[in-house]
Parts: C-alpha cells; sequence; structure tokens
C-alpha cells in the first residue's frame, strides 16, 4: 500500500460455509490491517450493501473510532441493508451499535 501511497483502503465480501452465508470485512490504514468479525448473512436484498458498507467505513472515520469499531460497524451496517428490502434501508447509526451489541441477535423493527 505505502507503494501506492494508499493511507486507508478498506473492502468486503461474502463466502459460504455449506448452507451458511456469511459476510465480512477488513480495513487498512497506518500499516495496520484489521479483519472485522465475519457474521452470518440472510440475502433479502443485496442491492446498496456496498454502499452501506462504504458509507459506514466514513462514519467511522469521521466520529474518530477505533479501525476495528469502523470495520465492525460497516460490516454490521451492510448486514442490515441486506436483510432490508429495497435499496434504501431505513436504520439509525443507534440501531446499529444496538446490533452489534447483540452480537447481531437483536431484532430491529422496520
Amino acid at each position: 500500500m505505502r507503494d501506492y501511497h494508499i493511507d486507508y483502503f478498506a473492502g468486503s465480501y461474502r463466502y459460504q460455509v455449506g448452507q451458511q452465508k456469511w459476510f465480512a470485512g477488513f480495513s487498512y490504514q497506518h500499516q495496520q490491517l484489521v479483519v472485522g468479525k465475519a457474521r452470518p448473512l440472510m440475502i433479502l436484498d443485496r442491492i446498496g450493501s456496498g454502499d452501506a458498507f462504504a458509507s459506514s467505513i466514513i462514519t467511522g472515520l469521521i466520529e474518530g473510532w477505533s479501525l476495528q469499531k469502523t470495520t465492525d460497524f460497516a460490516i454490521a451496517t451492510a448486514i442490515l441493508a441486506q436483510a432490508t428490502v429495497n435499496d434504501a434501508p431505513e436504520f439509525t447509526k443507534e440501531m446499529v451499535l444496538a446490533d452489534m451489541a447483540s452480537d447481531g441477535q437483536l431484532e430491529l423493527i422496520r
């Protein structure tokens, strides 16, 4: 990354083990690579999930969160976006943080 003068980089990926789909992500900043916790995935609509991931990375940077919290927040937001029909998920930052605190077990009311 240093050879290309890239200060920050983040990405996400989906994978499947048996019948279970998973979603994970990573971030890189200041020569530190953080891999977020992979979470089980139930896809209703993938449209907008990449935007949700990217905007959540930006949110973490603006908020001054740790690289780990930023990455985990982005993963949680993308998971929730994929569990929502349509390309405009309607949940707040506080709802995503509550989902993270519950390890994805919280039932969001939408």
